[in-house]
């Protein structure tokens, strides 16, 4: 991505961070004022929480290290806190101004203001707080959606077991560790073959140190499978360069997949597209018949990274097999699913469009905060019924 695509990304996610900390602040600021707390350090320290993410990931860019990557990891868990936090301060915020016009609270809320501002910052702290921190423990418990996918026509039939991940966000908060434990856990299902459906690294990769970079690139090497690991590009490796990101992948035995086809099993074709936001940036994505000419006349797995409905729509139309897609994160906080679930015709799990499976999964990892209230991370393990392969001639 190009430093002005950058800013303007960074600009908008800022500009909603800085709206709803401000609304917070100030239902804080009044509770403070009700409770009579004449200090000014609640309040300071409760703006350096909202600034501290937004600190985090500008100081990194100019002076990476473990005081930026401290910064990042205290402000993302203060912003999943905090958007936790907003319906519940919103709900009671209303109730608060129809109960000057309807009795619809306790007569001593209106009688004991000091006492009601309390038990609202009290649950706020309990509700806000348990989210929080069972969202933390969920964003490290991945689950393995078994998927089956029957290919063969006719009797006798081989099953190709293949494993299958999205939106790792490598960087900062989701380090080396993490892709080890994925390695692992790939490991343990015996794959035949390992997808990876893009977001795999996160936008500060390039600003960490030439010793951390290599630690990633090894840990990415233990995702590995007989047939090979293949991946496509989501947004976020465009964001820091689509050639950057596949050379980075590459040169960890990952082979990328953007707009081309390869045959990785003798019984089907494995097919990935450039991701739709590469458009944004002169990057072309060709049509998915250009992509697959001259592939062979074998069912299609097909990568690509964000589910919109023309994408979906134009694998259909291809009639591909499978079509993998991730991005979504199924809105990875609550109450987020709901506004993914407007904005994508298949915001998470499986549908059948004519004789093509789609398949979207929350993804792996976490971008921003480690937290995960909406889902828990998953693991895609499809076990794809081929045709047996013939004996060679004697």
């Amino acid at each position: 991505m190009g430093s002005g695509g950058w800013m303007l990304f960074l600009a908008t996610v800022l500009g909603i961070y800085a709206l709803v900390g401000a609304y917070l602040l100030g239902r804080f600021r009044r509770v403070l004022l009700a409770l009579d707390v004449t200090s000014p350090l609640p309040m300071d320290l409760a703006m350096a929480l909202v600034c501290a993410y937004p600190a985090g990931r500008l100081l990194e860019r100019l002076l990476p290290g473990t005081f930026s990557a401290g910064l990042i990891l205290l402000g993302s868990v203060a912003l999943a806190f905090g958007l936790h936090a907003l319906p519940v301060v919103l709900v009671l915020h209303v109730l608060s101004g129809a109960n000057r016009f309807v009795p619809l609270l306790p007569a001593w809320v209106k009688l004991r203001p000091e006492r009601a501002a309390l038990h609202a910052l009290l649950l706020t702290l309990f509700l806000a707080g348990g989210a929080t921190l069972g969202g933390a423990l969920a964003a490290r418990m991945p689950v393995v959606r078994l998927q089956s996918l029957d290919l063969a026509e006719t009797s006798p039939a081989r099953t190709l077991r293949v494993a299958a991940a999205t939106d790792l966000h490598a960087g900062t908060l989701v380090g080396p560790g993490r892709i080890r434990d994925l390695g692992r856990r790939l490991e343990a299902l015996k794959p035949d073959l390992i997808l990876l459906g893009g977001d795999l690294l996160d936008e500060d990769i390039p600003s960490l140190s030439p010793e951390r970079e290599t630690e990633f690139r090894e840990a990415f090497r233990s995702l590995r499978a007989p047939l090979g690991t293949w991946a496509v590009l989501g947004n976020h490796e465009i964001y820091q360069g689509a050639k950057r990101s596949a050379a980075f992948l590459e040169s960890a035995g990952i082979r990328v997949l953007v707009d081309r086809w390869a045959q990785p099993d003798p019984g089907l074709v494995l097919a990935g597209r450039m991701d739709r936001a590469g458009l944004r940036f002169a990057l072309p994505r060709l049509p998915l018949d250009r992509i697959l000419e001259g592939a062979p006349d074998l069912p299609v797995l097909l990568l690509d990274h964000t589910p919109t409905a023309s994408a979906l729509e134009e694998a259909a139309a291809r009639k591909v097999a499978l079509v993998l897609s991730g991005h979504t994160h199924y809105g990875q906080l609550f109450p987020f699913q709901w506004v993914v679930a407007r904005l994508f015709p298949l915001p998470r799990g499986t549908r059948r469009m004519g004789p093509t499976t789609a398949v979207v999964s929350p993804g792996y990892g976490t971008w921003g905060p480690p937290v995960r209230t909406s889902c828990f991370p998953e693991i895609l393990l499809l076990e794809v019924r081929l045709p047996a392969l013939s004996p060679p001639s004697p």
